[in-house]
């Protein structure tokens, strides 16, 4: 095998890619506990201007508050994704169903932001 060529999947415990999947899990971690930060500083900003809000606009920020408070949980979805990829490369538990599932229950993420959008924010449907 070449230097430059990679074939299958590589090891978890290689040193570079635990560096990489640390630094990674580092920013998504920041990332989540920073989008939990601003909406709790945007929900309490929404709070102290509902007096003047109309209850069409108080129905729409209720709504879109739903939509962005799910799609911040979405995430958690690649959660049982990097499971399976990890039980399969420590060949605790490996089955090709599960191989099939690592990037098929991860690809639905970018499918059900939008749709969530679509539904539940009224201009939209």
């Amino acid at each position: 095998m070449d230097d430059y060529e990679l074939e299958g999947h590589p090891s978890i415990l290689s040193s570079d890619l635990l560096a990489s999947s640390a630094a990674a899990k580092k920013g998504e971690t920041k990332t989540q506990i920073d989008h939990w930060l601003k909406s709790n500083q945007v929900l309490s900003k929404i709070c102290e201007k509902s007096s003047q809000m109309s209850m069409k606009t108080m129905r729409m920020h209720s709504a879109l508050t739903k939509v962005l408070s799910i799609q911040a949980v979405l995430p958690i979805i690649f959660l049982s994704s990097s499971i399976n990829y990890s039980l399969c490369q420590l060949e605790v538990i490996c089955s090709p169903v599960q191989e099939h599932l690592i990037l098929g229950v991860a690809s639905f993420v970018p499918l059900i932001s939008p749709a969530l959008t679509l539904y539940y924010v009224q201009p939209f449907r």
